[in-house]
């Protein structure tokens, strides 16, 4: 959610539980720059590391009794499990919000349209790594294809500004960059990614 949301800090904190949700005392709290780099995955894995550290030095506080507790403060936030659907882009947000998606649901269940062209149709195109290339003009064709890069990949136009699509996953097969799936794929300026029910 860090991600999705387009946080650039994250963290692990360790706190007394309580019997109402988020209001135990706070023990030791230790926060993570969000690179722009950072999906899921690399996220996930610095804050496993980072998870250790604080669980060690939470047990060393606790032993020693030697630590001062804090209040937790703001409103109670909530990170429900994503389904299938959430995946689902819809074209009319900005290029910084759908490339947001990708990097957060690269794991589950994956940045995903449909791709309405007239030669390659309704294959369900999972996108697996983006980046913006601009995010200010504003767009009527959102969802649209409107370039080819040479080894690149593809860019797609979103509500506001447009994506370079890099890597993605056709369904039912395995990953691979955009540039080499064009290579394959009949596919023209004009064509859409999107929803078709």
């Amino acid at each position: 959610y860090a991600l999705l949301n387009g946080d650039r800090l994250t963290g692990v904190t360790s706190f007394f539980i309580e019997k109402t949700l988020d209001t135990g005392k706070i023990l030791l709290q230790k926060s993570l720059e969000i690179l722009p780099c950072d999906d899921a995955k690399t996220l996930f894995e610095k804050l496993v590391n980072l998870g250790i550290i604080v669980m060690d030095e939470s047990l060393d506080l606790l032993k020693t009794q030697n630590f001062k507790t804090f209040v937790q403060t703001g409103a109670v936030s909530f990170a429900p499990a994503f389904k299938k659907n959430d995946g689902l882009i819809n074209w009319r947000l900005s290029a910084a919000e759908i490339c947001n998606k990708v990097r957060a649901l690269v794991l589950w269940p994956g940045a995903w349209a449909f791709f309405l062209g007239q030669k390659f149709y309704a294959k369900r195109l999972k996108i697996v790594r983006a980046k913006i290339i601009e995010n200010e003009s504003a767009n009527e064709d959102f969802g649209a294809i409107d370039d080819f890069k040479k080894h690149g990949g593809f860019s797609v136009l979103c509500g506001r500004g447009k994506i370079l699509v890099e890597a993605l996953q056709v369904e039912g097969k395995g990953i691979c960059k955009a540039w080499d799936f064009l290579q394959g794929a009949k596919i023209s300026k004009g064509d859409k990614l999107g929803n078709i029910s």
